[in-house]
Order: structure tokens, then sequence, then C-alpha cells
């Protein structure tokens, strides 16, 4: 008999309960986790390890470059789409050639997209709230 594991089971439960916005605050999450990953696997010239945590990096930017909303969004979406592009483009450049400094680059604009990803999921959040007040 195959025993569950909790920790996976809480981490099913947590993505099948969350909202879009928290569903791409934690792949930014991931991101930022596999790219720092990554430095540290720069300090111990650990070839395999920096190829392996910037193409996760990567896969994670391109699954958010396909559920990126074009009806919803226009110039914001396409602007976003563009700056996805070339967050991959800098990742590969950076895996290529072992360079750690596109990676920072990159972790920074990580960052900066999920702090607006946080005030957006906040706006959808008190606009229900006071829709469902009214």
């Amino acid at each position: 008999m195959k025993k569950s594991n909790p920790y996976l089971q809480y981490q099913q439960v947590k993505v099948n309960s969350s909202t879009k916005e928290d569903l791409i605050i934690m792949a930014y999450d991931g991101a930022i986790k596999f790219l720092n990953l990554s430095l540290s696997y720069f300090k111990e010239n650990n070839i395999e390890k920096i190829n392996c945590y910037i193409l996760k990096a990567h896969a994670i930017i391109s699954e958010l470059m396909a559920i990126i909303n074009f009806e919803a969004g226009a110039d914001i979406a396409f602007n976003l789409l563009r700056l996805y592009e070339y967050m991959n483009s800098r990742l590969m450049q950076a895996n290529i050639k072992k360079d750690h400094k596109p990676v920072i680059e990159i972790i920074g604009i990580l960052n900066e997209l999920r702090s607006a990803w946080i005030v957006a999921r906040e706006k959808v959040f008190l606009n229900a709230k006071m829709a469902g007040s009214g």
C-alpha cells in the first residue's frame, strides 16, 4: 500500500483552491527560487545544476507567456509578452555563457512583476468584497 505524502496533498489543495492571481504569484515565486538556486551553483561552477535551474525558470516563464489574456489585456498583454520573451532570451544567454549577471537582472524583473501582481490581487479582492457588500 502506497503512503500519501501530506505535503504533496497540501500543495494540491493549495493550487486547486487558488485564484488566477495567486497561481501567477506562485509561478513567479518558483522562477525566482530556481534562479536563486542557479546563482548558488554559479559560485561552485556546477554547470549541470546551473543549467537545470535556469531551464526550470525558463519553463515557468514560458508557461506564463502561454496564459497571457490578450483580449483582456491589449497593450499590457503584448508588453508583458515582450518582457517574458526578453527574460527567456537573457536566461538562455546566461546559460550558454555561464554568466550570472543576466540571472540577477531577471530575478529583479520577476520581483517587480510579482509585486505588481500582489497589488492586482488586492484590487480584485477589494472589488469582489465591495460588490458582495452592496
